[in-house]
């Protein structure tokens, strides 16, 4: 049993509404177990200041497979009528029990 740690980030670029990412992340080993945790993020307007209405930021694991795995990144960052765009990262720590 070890242990391997990867911190991928995800950037989006300048946009509207609720966002979603699937990414990847490559071992050196096949995986026993994994998870995903987010550890970290940076959202703004792309113009002005706005009141905020929501500000959600949430990841999830899909899977793996071999020496893959799988996981999601969701957001929204919005004010009243959610029609302002912005753009936004988001900071993941993916671990992994390898073979």
């Amino acid at each position: 049993m070890a242990l391997a740690v990867r911190y991928p980030r995800v950037e989006f670029g300048s946009g509207t509404g609720p966002r979603r990412h699937e990414g990847k992340t490559t071992f050196t080993r096949n995986v026993n177990h994994a998870g995903v945790a987010l550890t970290g993020f940076h959202w703004d307007y792309d113009s002005g200041d706005h009141e905020i209405n929501i500000a959600e930021a949430t990841t999830r694991m899909i899977g793996w497979e071999g020496n893959t795995v799988k996981w999601e990144v969701e957001l929204d960052y919005r004010d009243k009528n959610g029609d302002d765009r912005y753009s936004c990262a988001v900071d993941v720590t993916v671990f992994a029990d390898l073979q």
